[in-house]
């Protein structure tokens, strides 16, 4: 009894947690299909999607995450990936939507900069295909959110391997 409490107090905070900071601006995703309503309940926005994942990601590394939709498209049987990015502060904006190729769009931290950021592919190389093992070997970018926009943080990442740090 005392885990299950537990788990649920968990899943309360956390679910709080991700809605602060939204000043009443709700994204809603139903049947690929994102509706977002400002805080009248008014639909501002719509955007339909081929299969969509949405997340909710701190890349910022403030009070206030970030939206993040993953759509996933088949193409001649390949998964090809993209990645739109919104902020949803006085309004709901986007920040940028990038085409990822065969690489998932993926948030992850990195302790060698102790910043968030958002790895994504890059389509170029996707060709880079190894048929006998059904693998791509699609070189991955790292971005960084900050002020409102995103770059590319390869060499600050990459110097570090190099280096040897």
């Amino acid at each position: 009894m005392t885990h299950t409490l537990g788990l649920l107090l968990l899943f309360s905070v956390v679910n709080f947690g991700q809605n602060e900071g939204r000043n009443g601006f709700e994204p809603k995703l139903e049947n690929n299909k994102l509706i977002v309503t400002n805080p009248a309940g008014e639909a501002i926005f719509e955007k339909y999607f081929s299969e969509p994942e949405e997340l909710f990601v701190n890349l910022s590394e403030c009070s206030q995450a970030e939206y993040l939709i993953r759509d996933k498209k088949i193409v001649n049987g390949i998964p090809k990936y993209f990645a739109f990015l919104y902020t949803i502060n006085d309004t709901f904006c986007l920040i940028d939507s990038l085409y990822s190729g065969v690489y998932e769009p993926t948030p992850t931290y990195c302790s060698e900069i102790n910043k968030t950021l958002l790895l994504i592919g890059n389509p170029e190389f996707d060709s880079l295909y190894s048929s006998f093992e059904h693998e791509y070997f699609s070189a991955v970018s790292c971005l960084q959110f900050e002020d409102g926009r995103l770059f590319n943080v390869d060499d600050q990442v990459y110097d570090l391997f190099f280096s040897g740090e």
